[in-house]
């Protein structure tokens, strides 16, 4: 039981490292306006109106691979569950994306492959690593 708390929780820091490190990345190429307060939605929402689509489709991606690394590596360490570790890491990424969908302005291809990537995604990587387990 212990670890498998213990691969989820790992494997949710492992989805949020790819998703940090992605998303990083994703700022390099399409940067913030000097100055911008990030607590303001009305700037937020405004920078966001004015991103090509090629940087909400690296946001996505972010998303899809975080829930794939992170479901892998849960299912990897976890022995007795570990489809269902896998599976929780993508309810945790589903979760987060939820709310940027709902606090964020986003495209409705965006927002729709959001809500529906991680779980499928989380359970492939989980998949994967339990074959590489073997």
């Amino acid at each position: 039981m212990i670890r498998s708390f213990l691969a989820v929780l790992i494997g949710i820091v492992v989805c949020g490292l790819v998703v940090g490190v992605v998303e990083t990345l994703n700022l390099q190429w399409h940067p913030a306006p000097a100055g911008m307060d990030f607590h303001d939605p009305a700037q937020v929402a405004a920078h966001v109106a004015r991103l090509p689509a090629t940087a909400f489709a690296v946001v996505l991606a972010a998303w899809t691979l975080g829930s794939f690394a992170g479901g892998a590596t849960a299912a990897r360490i976890s022995r007795s569950w570990p489809r269902t570790c896998a599976l929780l890491v993508g309810v945790f990424m589903l979760a987060g994306v939820a709310y940027n969908i709902v606090m964020f302005p986003h495209p409705p291809w965006m927002s729709a492959l959001g809500l529906l990537l991680p779980l499928p995604a989380a359970l492939r990587g989980g998949h994967l690593a339990q074959g590489s387990a073997r």
